[in-house]
C-alpha cells in the first residue's frame, strides 16, 4: 500500500500520512478486486487463530505441567517439614490442647449460658479441625479415642416460636454419633445448653402439652423447635450416660426430667444405661437456670432431678444456682459453687463433710447470724465470696473454718457505693486463724480496728491484697495504711493501742503484699507513710538468711495521686525506694517485684 501526505497545519508543516486504502474509502466507486482481497485476509485471519489456539493450548499444558511439579515439590518439602519428624507421641500430645478442653466453671459458666435476645446455634466438636487437616493427623486422632470425648452443644432463641417441621433424622444426629463411636469407650465431657422460647402460656398448661407430645411420637411436629431438638441430643447422649464424667447442662429442668423418665422406661441396658444408677462416673456437675423463666421454680425443678437422677453418683464438683436445704447433697463432694447463697445455707456443709472449695457469687445475708446455728466445715480450705449488696458479711459468723487455707471476699467498689457490704468479722478475728495462708479483700469495708484484730489474728499469711478496702468512717487513711505496713515491719517495734493492747504480731511469713487505693478520691500518699513503706521493705530484704522471717517477693502500692504530687513529697524518698526495689539483698533476687503506681504509672 501507498501513501501520501495531507497537511495538517500550514504554520508548523505537521503532515498526515495517509495509506491508499483510505484514499479508496473516500472514493465513490466499489473496486471489484477488494472481494477477493477480503477473502484472503481471512484466511490469513483463519491461520492466525489455528496458531493462536495451538499456542494456548500449548501455554496450557506447560501450565499444567509446571503446576503439578510445583504441587510435587510443595508436598516434597512438606515431608520435609520439623512436624513430620516428631513422634506420634508428641503430635498427640499437641493435639490434646486442643481437643481436651475443660468445662467453664465459676462466674465464667454463668456468664456463657446467660441468655441472650440474640440467638445463638453453634456445635462444637473441637478436635474435628484438626482430623480434617492430613491423613498424619487423621490417623494421630483416631488412635486417640480421648481426643473424641468433648462435645459442646449451643442452641438458644429467646422469640423464635416456630414449630417443628423437619424430620428427626439431622445431620447433627448422623454428626453426634460418629462422633462419639470414634471415642469408644472414654469418659465424655457434655455442654449442652438448649433454651426455648419464651411461653407466656400458663406453666402447666404448656407442659401437660409437652408431655402429650412427647407421649405420641406421630404428633412430634407439634412440638416447639427446642423441645424436638433437646429430645434429639438426649437420645443420643442418654444412652452413653454410663460414660459421663464431667457434665454441663443449662435446660429446662423440667423437661429434663420427663426425659429421663421416658428414656429410664426404655429397656437400654444393652446400650449401657442403667435406669437405678444412671451416671455411675459423673465427677462434676454444672447446671445453669434460664435468666428468663418468671414461670418455674428452677431451685424446686432441679431439687427432684438431683434426688432422682444425680446424687446417687460421686460427684466431687458441683456448680449450681442455688441451694436447696431438702436436697441430698453427695457426701463425696469437695468443690461446690453456688450463685445464689445466704446464711442459712452454711448448713449444706454438713452434708459434705470432704468439702474443701466453697465459691459463692451473690452472696445475701439473709437470715441473721444470730438466729442461726453454727455449721462446722472441718476440712473447708477456700473460701471465695462475693457480695454485690449493701449490709454486713457475717457468714463466718455461722460457718466455722478451723482448716481455712484461702478467704478471697468481694464487694461492691466505690467509697459512695451505698451498696459496700461490711466484713462483720467479731467471732473471726476472735480466735486465731494460724492455717490462713492466703487473704484477699477488695471493694468493701472494715474499721481500723477490726483490721489490726484481722492482722493479728492470721499471724501466718504468706498472701496479703487489699484492694479499694475503706474504714467505714473516714474512707482511707494514712493510718490504715501505716497499720499494714507495721505488721510487716520486722524490725520497727510499734507502740501499743491506745487504751492498752498488745504490740500487733508480725508477719513473719509474708511473701506477697498489695494495697490498692483507686476509688477513695480524697486519699493522698504522705512522707510519712512513704518513709515507713521504705522502712518495712528494707526490713525485709535480708530476711530467709539466717534470720527469722520470710523474704517479700512482691510488693505493690497503688493509689490515685500522680507521680507529681509523690515528688512534691520529695524526689529523694522516691530515690530511696527505687534503690530498694532495684537492690540486690534479697534471696534469689531475680524474682523480686516492688512496685508504686502512680494514678497510670508505675515506680
Amino acid at each position: 500500500m501507498t501513501t501520501s501526505e495531507i497537511p495538517l497545519c500550514t504554520e508548523c508543516g505537521r503532515t498526515f500520512h495517509s495509506s491508499d486504502l483510505l484514499a479508496k474509502l473516500g472514493d465513490d466507486t466499489i473496486p471489484v478486486s477488494q472481494v477477493s482481497d477480503i477473502e484472503r485476509l481471512d484466511t490469513e485471519i483463519l491461520r492466525y487463530n489455528r496458531e493462536i489456539d495451538q499456542l494456548r493450548q500449548s501455554l496450557f499444558m506447560l501450565e499444567k505441567d509446571r503446576d503439578r511439579l510445583v504441587q510435587e515439590k510443595e508436598t516434597r518439602q512438606a515431608s520435609l517439614s520439623p512436624v513430620r519428624k516428631m513422634p506420634n507421641e508428641i503430635l498427640a500430645e499437641m493435639f490434646s490442647w486442643n481437643a481436651i478442653l475443660p468445662l467453664p466453671a465459676g462466674s465464667e459458666g454463668f456468664s456463657l449460658h446467660h441468655r441472650d435476645p440474640k440467638p445463638s446455634s453453634y456445635v462444637a466438636l473441637p478436635i474435628l479441625n484438626i482430623a480434617h487437616t492430613c491423613r498424619l493427623f487423621r490417623d494421630v486422632c483416631l488412635n486417640r479415642p480421648d481426643f473424641w470425648s468433648h462435645i459442646i452443644l449451643r442452641f438458644d432463641s429467646l422469640y423464635d416460636n416456630k414449630y417443628y417441621q423437619e424430620s428427626r433424622e439431622q445431620p447433627l444426629a448422623s454428626l453426634l454419633r460418629k462422633y462419639l463411636s470414634y471415642s469408644k469407650s472414654s469418659l465424655l465431657t457434655i455442654d449442652l445448653h438448649v433454651f426455648g422460647p419464651i411461653d407466656p402460656r400458663d406453666t402447666e398448661d404448656m407442659y401437660e402439652e409437652m408431655d402429650a407430645d412427647i407421649a405420641d411420637d406421630e404428633e412430634h411436629q407439634r412440638r416447639p423447635v427446642f423441645v424436638s431438638l433437646l429430645w434429639e441430643i438426649l437420645a443420643i447422649l442418654l444412652p452413653e450416660a454410663h460414660r459421663w464424667r464431667s457434665a454441663s447442662l443449662a435446660v429446662e429442668p423440667k423437661l429434663f426430667r420427663r426425659f429421663m423418665k421416658e428414656k429410664m422406661d426404655l429397656d437400654d441396658e444393652d446400650r449401657g444405661f442403667d435406669p437405678v444408677y444412671p451416671f455411675p462416673l459423673l465427677e462434676s456437675l454444672s447446671l445453669f437456670e434460664d435468666n428468663w423463666d418468671t414461670y418455674t421454680s428452677y431451685t424446686m425443678g432441679w431439687n427432684r432431678t438431683f434426688d432422682d437422677y444425680f446424687f446417687r453418683t460421686l460427684i466431687r464438683q458441683l456448680v449450681a444456682p442455688h441451694f436447696n436445704p431438702n436436697m441430698s447433697m453427695p457426701s463425696t463432694l469437695t468443690s461446690l459453687t453456688v450463685h445464689n447463697f445466704e446464711n442459712s445455707d452454711a448448713s449444706v456443709v454438713k452434708f459434705c463433710p470432704d468439702l474443701t472449695h466453697l465459691v459463692i457469687l451473690n452472696y445475701q445475708m439473709g437470715t441473721h447470724y444470730a438466729t442461726l446455728p453454727k455449721t462446722l466445715g472441718p476440712n473447708l480450705t477456700h473460701l471465695n465470696a462475693f457480695m454485690p449488696e449493701s449490709g454486713d458479711f457475717s457468714l463466718l459468723e455461722v460457718l466455722e473454718t478451723p482448716s481455712l487455707v484461702e478467704l478471697v471476699l468481694s464487694g461492691s467498689r466505690g467509697r459512695d457505693d451505698y451498696r459496700d457490704p461490711v466484713w462483720f468479722m467479731d467471732q473471726f478475728a476472735a480466735t486465731p486463724r494460724v492455717s490462713l495462708k492466703k487473704l484477699s479483700v477488695s471493694g468493701m469495708k472494715i474499721s481500723l480496728e477490726d483490721l489490726r484484730d484481722l492482722l493479728q489474728a492470721t499471724p501466718y499469711l504468706t498472701h496479703l491484697t487489699l484492694h479499694d478496702v475503706l474504714d467505714p468512717r473516714n474512707g482511707l487513711t494514712d493510718q490504715f495504711v501505716r497499720s499494714v505496713i507495721g505488721f510487716v515491719n520486722l524490725t520497727k517495734v510499734d507502740a501499743p493501742a491506745s487504751g492498752g493492747g498488745t504490740t500487733p504480731t508480725k508477719l513473719y511469713h509474708l511473701e506477697q503484699l498489695e494495697i490498692s487505693v483507686t476509688e477513695d478520691a480524697n486519699y493522698t500518699l504522705d512522707t510519712e507513710t512513704l518513709v515507713l513503706i521504705c522502712e518495712m521493705l528494707e526490713s525485709r530484704l535480708g530476711a530467709g538468711e539466717g534470720t527469722s522471717g520470710t523474704a517479700l517477693s512482691f510488693f505493690n502500692l497503688h493509689t490515685r495521686a500522680s507521680r507529681n504530687e509523690a515528688e512534691g513529697l520529695g524526689s529523694d524518698i522516691l530515690y530511696r525506694f527505687e534503690q530498694i526495689a532495684h537492690s540486690d539483698g534479697l534471696n534469689g533476687g531475680g524474682n523480686r517485684r516492688y512496685t508504686i503506681a502512680f494514678g497510670d504509672s508505675y515506680s
